[in-house]
């Protein structure tokens, strides 16, 4: 397969060698043309935050990818256009594959392989969503597996033409867009990407500033209306005093759960296991992407290590597309309000063998704006 990757790279020089590195060793063995928009989008002009990409795009230069677009000054385009450019680029290469990578995204190489080989070898999918490790206020924590459209066949319908929001697009036969794709999830266990998405650090608290003004209105395909979101329902992150936090405003106003934040704090990680945590409820949820039997779980509190479930695990796999199919849960006995109360410790055994930790903070990272 030939494959176009279009990166967004935009004021993170300190993550260019570890986002790039990878796909440059693999560039000439798996087919790859590198293409990147690196840019000041006009919305950030607009709202006053200043040109802060020299450091980033001195060290791309550097980098003898195939293809760079870049804007200063004062005549600036949208995310959109800047994307759209590259797009136009790998036009007349005819990929076969188009793949958005965003600048605080750090795949491996064996993650590159595996995820080309997974394509490959699902020939009738068009589409293709990842799992992201999305780092939130602080590296190591996490929110729950995320999924996002990711991967792109564009032998269909003329090729992709253009993207108008995020990763939507419309193909060249003016009939057809990414809604009308089979969206396929490419397992956890093949690919589980690291990114630095919501971390404490100053190109954040300029993305909160831009989500502001990018997530002002939505169009509502049901009533043929374009909606006006309140102020603190456009980010799920907030700035207080240089560190990001998780808005509880923001969540309420979205009628969405608050979510916890996951930790693995060692290297005991079954990479094919998924869990989520409803805070409201009190309800853990697990669900695996590959048969497991009689393994045993585990579940501590967070501080005190006391155990408040134990019992025997057999799980068999459910729709990858719903995080809750075919999962079991539990509901501890704990009160979850108490001031002590941060959170739970899971383990996994098979044999007495500890396979598998992963902690839950669930108070941590939190401001409560409300």
């Amino acid at each position: 397969m030939k494959v176009g990757i279009i990166f967004a790279i935009y004021n993170c020089e300190e993550f260019v060698d570890e986002c790039l590195e990878p796909w440059l060793k693999l560039r000439d063995s798996h087919n790859l043309i590198l293409t990147c928009t690196s840019g000041r989008f006009k919305p950030y002009k607009d709202i006053g935050i200043k040109n802060k990409n020299q450091k980033t795009i001195s060290k791309l230069v550097t980098k003898e990818l195939d293809f760079i677009s870049t804007t200063a000054g004062e005549n600036l385009i949208d995310e959109d256009s800047s994307r759209n450019i590259c797009l136009d680029f790998l036009k007349p290469h005819e990929c076969d594959i188009i793949w958005l990578v965003d600048g605080d995204e750090f795949y491996t190489e064996k993650q590159i392989i595996d995820i080309l080989k997974y394509v490959e070898t699902n020939p009738q999918e068009e589409a293709f969503s990842l799992y992201f490790k999305n780092y939130t206020t602080n590296y190591p924590y996490f929110v729950k597996p995320w999924s996002r459209p990711t991967l792109y066949r564009n032998r269909l319908y003329g090729g992709i033409d253009n993207f108008y929001f995020d990763s939507f697009f419309k193909f060249a036969d003016g009939k057809h867009g990414i809604d009308d794709l089979n969206m396929h999830q490419i397992p956890k266990h093949t690919a589980f990407i690291e990114h630095h998405s919501w971390t404490s650090r100053e190109a954040t608290i300029d993305k909160i500033k831009y989500q502001k003004v990018r997530y002002a209105t939505y169009y509502d395909k049901n009533s043929n209306t374009t909606i006006n979101v309140p102020e603190d329902g456009r980010c799920m992150c907030i700035n207080v005093g240089g560190e990001i936090l998780l808005s509880k405003k923001f969540h309420l106003i979205r009628s969405v759960i608050m979510p916890s934040l996951h930790e693995y704090p060692g290297n005991k990680i079954l990479d094919y296991v998924l869990f989520s945590y409803d805070r409201i409820n009190n309800v853990l949820r697990i669900k695996t992407e590959i048969e497991i039997k009689d393994y045993n779980i585990i579940v501590r509190d967070l501080k005190t290590n006391k155990i408040y479930n134990q019992r025997s695990l057999t799980l068999g796999v459910g729709d990858p597309k719903n995080l809750y199919d075919h999962a079991i849960w539990f509901v501890p006995e704990v009160d979850i309000f108490s001031e002590s109360f941060e959170g739970y410790k899971i383990e996994i055994l098979k044999d007495d063998k500890l396979l598998h930790i992963e902690n839950i903070h669930t108070k941590l990272g939190i401001f409560h704006n409300c």
